[in-house]
């Protein structure tokens, strides 16, 4: 059943790239899968792109938001989110519709974001936000390669461009991931 909620994001990405508005997004849509209703209470929503071309996964596009902006529809939430990752993460191209193929699709749905200091913290179960001043980042979970609390800040503090002697404000979310 949660799959689907991949498919809603991989059928957004398509309609956009092909120059026609999703039908999810338009209100057009008729048939939105059945989700599990513990999706319908997630905070925020990110949908991450990898690319499996190179026969593994490579990181290529994550957007997202701890607030909704689509309150009332979750499915409306991931087509947005899975758009803005396929054609708005700076760090890579914009997508092409031949590259969609190649593209694996993941959905982490957030729990509320809770303040904590690096004792609460877990790479592996929580999600992180760093902030300081007006400088900010988040981390999701999971990642390859940060195993350790000290490398999950480390690598929150680089993303936000914050230094290592300049004082932080930590927050911790629990996410759900769904993946193709």
């Amino acid at each position: 059943m949660q799959s689907s909620l991949c498919q809603v994001a991989r059928e957004a990405i398509f309609s956009h790239l092909k120059g026609q508005e999703p039908a999810v997004l338009s209100g057009q849509e008729r048939n939105l899968p059945s989700v599990d209703p513990a999706a319908h209470k997630a905070s925020g929503v990110f949908v991450t792109l990898w690319d499996t071309n190179s026969g593994r996964e490579e990181l290529r596009g994550c957007i997202g938001r701890h607030q909704r902006k689509y309150p009332d529809s979750i499915a409306q939430e991931i087509a947005d989110c899975a758009i803005l990752s396929a054609t708005e993460d700076p760090r890579f191209p914009p997508l092409e519709l031949e590259d969609l193929k190649n593209v694996k699709i993941e959905i982490s749905l957030l729990g509320g974001l809770e303040p904590c200091t690096e004792d609460d913290l877990n790479p592996h179960r929580y999600g992180i936000v760093v902030r300081s001043g007006y400088k900010g980042a988040t981390l999701l979970p999971g990642i390859e390669g940060i195993d350790t609390v000290t490398q999950q800040l480390s690598v929150t503090r680089r993303k936000a461009g914050i230094r290592p002697d300049e004082e932080i404000q930590i927050s911790r979310f629990p996410v759900t991931k769904i993946s193709e």
